[in-house]
């Protein structure tokens, strides 16, 4: 713990009733979390291999993964991109506290009523603890992701 005589000689001016800024260092280390709880909502896990597999589906090496999700680098919008294209989070959130972790929430929501499919999907998903909801979604990306390889592959030369 630090002595008095350690202190700065002038601390930052705060109105009263006001709350002082915080630094740049905690809103960086509340982004960290956030995206961290973001991916963990689509059950990624921190286990062996977690930032290997960001890295991979990133393209950013597993060492700059790991910094920036220990707090060593600074976490940067183009990262933060990424990782939201990649595992379909939310960038808003990410970024600022606000809206969805979970971009296909956002989608499955704003379709919800229009087709009896995405309803029925819908209904049934949130049934489902969030764990499990996490890991059904997780399911239906990689789904698609292979459904649209096929697709893609079957389709005849242009």
């Amino acid at each position: 713990m630090k002595s008095t005589d350690q202190l700065p000689e002038k601390l930052p001016a705060v109105n009263p009733g006001e709350a002082p800024e915080k630094d740049l260092q905690t809103r960086s280390i509340e982004k960290v979390l956030r995206l961290l709880d973001a991916l963990k909502s689509l059950g990624l896990e921190e286990y062996p291999g977690f930032c290997t597999r960001i890295s991979k589906a990133t393209s950013y090496s597993k060492s700059r993964v790991s910094d920036i999700l220990s707090g060593k680098a600074p976490l940067n919008s183009r990262f933060v991109k990424a990782v939201c294209a990649v595992f379909g989070t939310n960038e808003e959130y990410i970024l600022q506290g606000t809206g969805e972790m979970n971009v296909l929430v956002n989608r499955a929501k704003s379709v919800h009523g229009k087709d009896s499919s995405i309803r029925e999907a819908v209904t049934v998903l949130e049934s489902m603890t969030e764990p499990d909801r996490c890991k059904a979604v997780a399911m239906l990306k990689a789904m698609w992701k292979t459904f649209n390889q096929e697709t893609t592959r079957n389709a005849p030369c242009k």
